[in-house]
């Protein structure tokens, strides 16, 4: 299997900074951006529930947890991202407040035939992203699981940071010892990120 390549900063200002992308709304927009501010997998982000943004230890971060709705990948998987300020300013909290306190936060989201969220929004980011010109086949969703590892080593966050907010598996022996880096931790590495291009307000 191809490697799936990071998109750019063309296709980022393609994309976010498209007058088709500002019009966005709901699962569409915020699934896009959490993934371009957090890395994480798509399922992952598809899955949260409104309870999974909150403060832990001070720190405003999703809580990507199993349930029975969304499996993880693997243990590792299982974490907390501080989120991004980028995303709170972009009004992710106020969207979040028109929600039932109990519920998904996408919940326009359907279950395909295998059980996963994310199965027609994967189909629809590949029609988008051809429309505005981002047709690179290897370039695809998960390349802003990309993109944001990159901001992480333009910002020289230390590989094992990286892993942690990544939800990787320990690369090595050491790693493996001790509790992991704190949310404060965490929280400076992601706010560091961020993309030569500014990407317009939407909304």
């Amino acid at each position: 299997m191809a490697k799936r390549l990071p998109y750019d900063s063309a296709d980022l200002k393609a994309i976010f900074g498209s007058d088709a992308f500002a019009k966005l709304t709901g699962a569409r927009q915020w699934i896009s951006l959490i993934a371009l501010y957090s890395g994480a997998r798509l399922e992952e982000i598809a899955g949260l529930r409104v309870q999974d943004i909150k403060e832990v230890d001070s720190v405003l971060c999703f809580s990507f947890e199993p349930h029975e709705e969304r499996r993880l990948k693997t243990a590792s998987s299982r974490r907390q991202v501080p989120v991004h300020p980028e995303l709170v300013r972009r009004g992710l909290l106020d969207y979040m407040e028109m929600l039932p306190k109990n519920g998904r936060l996408f919940p326009e989201l359907k279950p395909g035939p295998h059980g996963k969220l994310a199965g027609a929004f994967s189909k629809w980011w590949g029609r988008f992203t051809e429309q505005q010109g981002s047709a690179d086949p290897l370039k695809t969703f998960h390349s802003l699981r990309h993109t944001f590892t990159d901001g992480l080593r333009r910002a020289k966050v230390e590989a094992e940071v990286r892993s942690q907010i990544l939800g990787h598996s320990a690369g090595n022996m050491t790693a493996r010892y001790g509790a992991g880096h704190d949310l404060k931790a965490l929280r400076d590495a992601v706010n560091a990120v961020s993309y030569v291009v500014t990407l317009p307000q939407t909304g």
